[in-house]
């Protein structure tokens, strides 16, 4: 059976976890509490010395993906990866939405980090 981790950072800001992406992973949590881990860290997955993990079953959802902000990981952390992106209008209307200097180098950095992720929705 494969172990699904869910990345969860509303632990620690609050207003998140009841508006926007924080609702929808409310929702997921009262729906699959007994079936996925969610973790605010994703240290607390298990790595071996070559940093490959040691159960090959695991799953890894990233429901904030965000362009604009700088990447979880550069690196495969799970053997299957799934990133949720939600916004991507910026990307899409960058003259009505500068990204800046900071938010163009997240851009290029997110574009290689999705490299590693087996879907996006």
């Amino acid at each position: 059976m494969q172990k699904v981790f869910v990345y969860d950072p509303t632990a620690s800001d609050k207003l998140s976890s009841v508006r926007g992406i924080g609702r929808y992973l409310q929702i997921l949590k009262e729906s699959f509490s007994n079936e996925f881990v969610f973790t605010s860290k994703i240290e607390n997955l298990k790595f071996n010395e070559n940093f490959k993990l040691k159960t090959e079953n695991y799953v890894f959802v990233n429901p904030f993906f965000n362009f604009l902000q700088p990447p979880l990981t550069l690196r495969r952390i799970a053997k299957k990866q799934i990133a949720v992106i939600h916004d991507l209008i910026p990307l899409k209307y960058p003259s009505h939405f500068p990204a800046g200097i900071r938010g163009n180098i997240n851009i290029i950095l997110n574009k290689f980090a999705l490299k590693n992720y087996d879907c996006w929705v």
